[in-house]
């Protein structure tokens, strides 16, 4: 008896053994390793269609490989017990879980407005699941290596179809509807100024990380440069404007911060300059193109009646109905003629109230908080004043986009935000012990 109980026993603890999470848990730090790089790697690839075509369907038809590999990289951390995130992105996610409440109630009567509220929420959170999944990925100091490689990789790759594009207008790789825009493996040219933009600040501020490592740092700025040019190729003028922005920024806050870095300040803002007026004194058609894009901007601005003084219009007019709680997710487009809104200020206050308003912006100033106490940790103080103006330009951008729905910036801001809070748990246990 004695002897068939030690047996049970043993063979009780040889199970226990096997499905214990210790033992599996290299295997799944792996896992989680090779999805961080496989979603660098995926995040450009929106659409690899050469013709151009409109989205049209329900969710199925939206979702594309990198939210699929964000949804499995998520289980896997969830899995491995290692899943953390923070109360600002919980603030966030109840905003938006709210607003489709509010969407709910006030359009239950109409099924295409169900339809298209449900569609607008789960790009937000979708949205919502990259910071997450940034965040996380950050926290591991492998998975966050991994995924800036893969992020590296695929965006020197999505630089080269879309130099080939733009040079070779004639024979497209990516079809594109306007003409002398370029889209590269985007839906839209819009998708592509997003990227572009969104990884200039990414390589922007790693440039300013790795300053002290020649051949890393100029690895970044290469990056940055090349991020500005496919912002130009895809003829996105506030995202344009809004990289002017942040040199400016740079330019006023750095030097100031610390004279020191005075000379790597002006060599960057410098190359931007140059690179930026090499593109528009070229002499093509497709360089006299973005100059007719600013002047018709000019003339936007002047004429009261164009769509961007629409969207301030509609919104004063409707003050009351949305003012504080907001209208819920989708009924910009529902209420504003059939076209969204393209100003994210007047999108997040439309829709999601002034608690949307609060919490998305929380959002980006915990990133920058804990981005500067890494860097502070780390004795980078150019990194997080790079990242700062990064922000403030962001702030200008947005007045034409919104990057609260775009992938990439909330995956950059959570990865940014991961990093961070990494060090600052890391600095806590060292002063603890």
């Amino acid at each position: 008896m004695s002897s068939a109980g030690v047996d049970n026993g043993a063979a009780s603890q040889s199970a226990r053994n096997l499905f214990s999470a210790t033992r599996w848990r290299p295997v799944v730090d792996s896992i989680s390793v090779l999805l961080s790089f496989a979603i660098g790697l995926t995040l450009p690839l929106i659409c690899m269609k050469s013709a151009f075509g409109a989205v049209e369907g329900g969710i199925g038809v939206r979702m594309v490989p990198c939210d699929i590999l964000v949804l499995l990289t998520l289980l896997v951390f969830l899995v491995a017990k290692t899943l953390r995130i923070r109360l600002s992105w919980l603030f966030y996610l109840l905003a938006i879980v709210f607003s489709m409440l509010v969407a709910t109630v006030r359009h239950a009567y109409t099924q295409d407005a169900l339809q298209l509220c449900a569609l607008e929420c789960v790009a937000l959170v979708v949205a919502g699941l990259y910071w997450v999944v940034g965040y996380n990925a950050g926290r591991s100091t492998r998975c966050f290596r991994f995924m800036l490689l893969g992020l590296v990789l695929s965006m020197f790759v999505e630089f080269v179809v879309v130099f080939h594009d733009y040079v070779f207008a004639n024979s497209k790789w990516f079809i594109d509807r306007h003409l002398f825009r370029v889209r590269g493996t985007f839906r839209r040219n819009g998708q592509l100024g997003c990227y572009a933009f969104a990884m200039f600040g990414l390589t922007a501020t790693f440039s300013g990380y790795y300053l002290r490592k020649k051949y890393i740092n100029i690895l970044f700025v290469a990056g940055a440069l090349s991020s500005v040019f496919m912002v130009f190729a895809s003829s996105r003028r506030t995202a344009l404007l809004a990289v002017l922005i942040w040199a400016l920024c740079l330019v006023v806050f750095a030097i100031a911060k610390n004279p020191k870095y005075r000379l790597h300040i002006g060599c960057a803002v410098l190359a931007i300059v140059i690179s930026m007026a090499a593109l528009l004194s070229c002499g093509s058609d497709r360089a006299f193109f973005a100059m007719r894009r600013f002047d018709h901007f000019t003339r936007l601005l002047a004429n009261p009646d164009s769509f961007p003084f629409m969207q301030f219009k509609v919104a004063v007019a409707s003050f009351g109905d949305w003012f504080p709680l907001g209208l819920g997710v989708g009924a910009g487009r529902l209420l504003n003629k059939g076209t969204e809104f393209h100003n994210a200020y007047i999108a997040l206050s439309y829709e999601l109230g002034i608690f949307g308003v609060i919490a998305f912006f929380a959002l980006l100033l915990d990133s920058l908080s804990l981005w500067t106490n890494y860097c502070k940790v780390k004795k980078r103080q150019i990194s997080y004043v790079i990242y700062a103006c990064f922000l403030a330009s962001v702030m200008f951008f947005m007045v034409h986009n919104r990057a609260h729905r775009d992938r990439s910036m909330m995956l950059f801001v959570g990865l940014f935000s991961g990093v961070g809070s990494l060090a600052l748990s890391k600095k806590n246990k060292a002063g603890g012990g």
